[in-house]
């Protein structure tokens, strides 16, 4: 007879424990369940034969997997990897040193879970903003053949645009949250200034359980139409996310799972999104944070009275298959500030074709944070003094700016 004496994840021995997929000894156990994540296996197993046991042979066969059976001579062990998420049933035989064979062998059932990205409710959504996305390109096409026969081509095409850019602010602005959070202990403003072609910026503020909130910025690469359907992919993959893990899930595994959502599901070039995501704990001002390709938030320190900016570098969002977040962990404290900027702020333009810049930024930044105390107030004087550098100049892109501000006690 044959026994399995050890199963690895990632040539890691499983023992048994409240989180292992192991409820039982591996000797006795039938059936293993594990996520997509979990899909390096190997076995181990040994013949029960020990009349010239270094003669025992062996051969295994994992069911679903493998088409035929794998003899290994006298090698016990077998690994897979890279598993496709599946049923299967992985079987080991042995035989004697006179080459008699235990053609039953024994069993155990492997049971790997998908991806919630190859989850039927995922490709529910899919489907739903593929039709929403044909429903909008067939009335704005009908639209544009009804003014066609009324106007001009020139005047047809400037309508055209114009409408479309409109559309495009208003879906963006629909996506924005209602009103911004006062509460006991913190201020959390946000504030978007659109540009002439809608730019993509894109903020939320998400409650969460256990008093916590998850504070969203983001920009999402290209402009107008395209733009935002890039945004509410992220915002309908964000919601899915946080309510099918409402405590659990870290920034790290947030953004990462939303960079594989959207390199899924977005198959044109160059479309992509930044982002940036803070979960605050309004009970002991605690705040975790994590940043993909978004311009790095600056911290002003109220007992130093200075600003500093937090470096966490990684890619945006959609490009890559996997990318490498990096997070921070913070405690604030009374009077702190924390600022999330869009670009639209340090690449803003004067009439000189003269850019802003990150210093002069940070420079207007400390001193607002250092003569005001309210989110509102640091908000409008910074747009302010934007508007005073650019003398005149349009924004050519999205200005957005989300404020954190611990009240003082």
């Amino acid at each position: 007879s044959v026994i399995i004496t050890d199963f690895k994840i990632f040539n890691k021995s499983v023992k048994l424990g409240i989180d292992s997929p192991l409820k039982k000894s591996i000797t006795e156990t039938k059936e293993i369940t594990l996520s997509y994540k979990q899909n390096n296996l190997s076995f181990e197993f040994v013949a029960l034969h020990y009349s010239c046991p270094e003669k025992n042979q062996y051969a295994y066969m994992m069911e679903g997997f493998d088409k035929e059976w794998v003899h290994i001579g006298t090698r016990r062990f077998a690994i897979y990897s890279n598993l496709p998420n599946g049923k299967y049933t992985f079987r080991v035989i042995a035989s004697n040193n006179d080459g008699v064979w235990n053609k039953t062998g024994t069993t155990i059932k492997i049971i790997i879970t998908p991806p919630f990205w190859e989850t039927w409710w995922f490709y529910t959504l899919e489907i739903l903003l593929g039709i929403s996305l044909l429903a909008c390109a067939f009335l704005y096409q009908r639209k544009y053949h009804q003014h066609q026969k009324e106007e001009a081509l020139t005047a047809l095409d400037l309508k055209r645009k114009t409408e479309e850019l409109e559309y495009a602010r208003q879906v963006q602005i629909s996506m924005l949250p209602k009103t911004n959070l006062i509460l006991e202990k913190i201020q959390i403003i946000g504030k978007m200034v659109t540009a002439t072609e809608v730019g993509g910026d894109y903020y939320d503020f998400i409650k969460l359980e256990d008093n916590r909130y998850c504070i969203v910025i983001g920009d999402a690469t290209g402009h107008g139409v395209a733009a935002g359907l890039v945004v509410g992919m992220l915002k309908a993959s964000l919601a899915s996310l946080l309510k099918i893990f409402p405590k659990q899930i870290l920034i790290k595994e947030l953004i990462e799972n939303l960079n594989i959502a959207l390199k899924e599901s977005v198959l044109q070039r160059n479309m992509g999104m930044s982002l940036e995501l803070a979960i605050i704990n309004i009970d002991d001002l605690s705040v975790e944070l994590g940043s993909a390709g978004m311009p790095f938030p600056y911290y002003y320190n109220s007992q130093t009275g200075k600003l500093s900016t937090l470096i966490m570098q990684a890619p945006p969002l959609g490009f890559l298959k996997h990318i490498d977040v990096q997070t921070r962990k913070m405690q604030l404290q009374a009077g702190d500030i924390l600022i999330f900027l869009s670009d639209g702020f340090e690449e803003r333009m004067d009439i000189d074709d003269e850019i802003w810049g990150d210093e002069a930024l940070q420079k207007i930044l400390t001193q607002i944070c250092n003569e005001e105390h309210q989110a509102e107030q640091i908000t409008e004087r910074l747009i302010a003094a934007c508007d005073e550098f650019a003398d005149g100049r349009e924004n050519q892109d999205d200005m957005t700016i989300v404020i954190i501000l611990i009240e003082n006690s």
